[in-house]
């Protein structure tokens, strides 16, 4: 099975490329990617993003970089620009596949699992529209995937790779990555009755999280001091709490209403089977018992924010 799982991913990552840059830029946040990545390329100045050569430090620089790439493997075109998400969307997958193998040891469940992600048309959308949600999805499972192979046995430098990777996804998306796996991980602590244990490895691998995460800013900081003000306030605070100023304030029942509607058919499916197995589930905590509360407290705290957007919930 597994072998036909990577030829499909094989077949689909090819299916995904055709035409993909035969539409042109959709929305003003794609245009602003897919620019700033174009200046990057033509200047040579991988440090400070330009848009229109306007300094704009409106995002960590990952997705610009990726876009750049993209730019120089394939030339400046929609297609350069989009490359590095349809080999986001594959990764992703083989990740759910293996993540699925990890919590479940059943290949058909690993298997159906990555199949009903890819169903949900929201994955879609963040795979063909550039934008640092996809990228950051991909990020957050390939952390999680790490800590549950070293949370099962595998070796230690799993869990420098668990830090790593969770640095990477704050260089895309600021600290917003380190919420799945913090909710996921205390759910799952929860569950099983472990302790939480701070070790030697758990501190150095804090502070490698920390330095992959500063790098960027501190670089930028260092050339124009003004910028911390700018990043702690406005990118931070304000995006948190005052969302209008950048047109994305929603109500807190938004995400309860759309989350569910963007799962169907298999939301209802999968809360009909939590409801109808509580009892077998709370007895032995399970898996599903991790994974139902952390969907639940993520959704909730999402809903906090003042902030929102639906791709913004595509890791849950």
């Amino acid at each position: 099975m597994k072998r036909k799982f990577y030829i499909g991913l094989g077949l689909l990552f090819l299916l995904l490329n055709i035409g993909l840059g035969s539409w042109g830029l959709t929305e003003s946040s794609e245009a602003r990617y897919a620019e700033i990545g174009r200046e990057m390329v033509l200047s040579g100045d991988y440090l400070h993003p330009h848009l229109m050569e306007i300094d704009h430090y409106h995002k960590p620089p990952v997705t610009y970089y990726l876009t750049a790439l993209g730019y120089q493997i394939f030339g400046i075109n929609e297609f350069g620009a989009r490359f590095f998400l349809s080999v986001s969307l594959i990764f992703q997958l083989l990740l759910v596949f293996k993540i699925g193998l990890l919590l479940f040891k059943d290949q058909r469940t690993a298997l159906f699992s990555a199949i009903i992600y890819f169903s949900f048309p929201v994955v879609l959308i963040a795979a063909r529209n550039l934008t640092t949600d996809c990228f950051l999805t991909t990020f957050i499972l390939i952390a999680l995937y790490f800590w549950l192979v070293r949370k099962q046995g595998g070796k230690l430098y799993n869990l420098y790779l668990f830090y790593a990777f969770m640095g990477i996804g704050f260089l895309t998306k600021g600290p917003v990555v380190w919420l799945p796996p913090v909710v996921f991980i205390a759910c799952y602590k929860f569950a099983l009755r472990e302790r939480i244990r701070i070790t030697l490895h758990t501190i150095l691998g804090t502070l490698l999280l920390l330095v992959i995460s500063a790098s960027w800013f501190v670089a930028v900081v260092v050339d124009h001091p003004s910028l911390w003000d700018y990043f702690i306030e406005k990118q931070i605070i304000e995006r948190s709490v005052s969302a209008e100023k950048f047109h994305r304030s929603k109500p807190f029942w938004y995400y309860l209403v759309f989350a569910p509607l963007l799962g169907l058919p298999f939301f209802g499916l999968i809360a009909m089977g939590f409801v109808k197995n509580f009892r077998r589930i709370m007895a032995k905590g399970e898996i599903s018992w991790v994974l139902a509360w952390t969907i639940g407290l993520l959704i909730f705290v999402f809903s906090l924010f003042s902030s929102k957007l639906i791709l913004y919930i595509l890791p849950i």
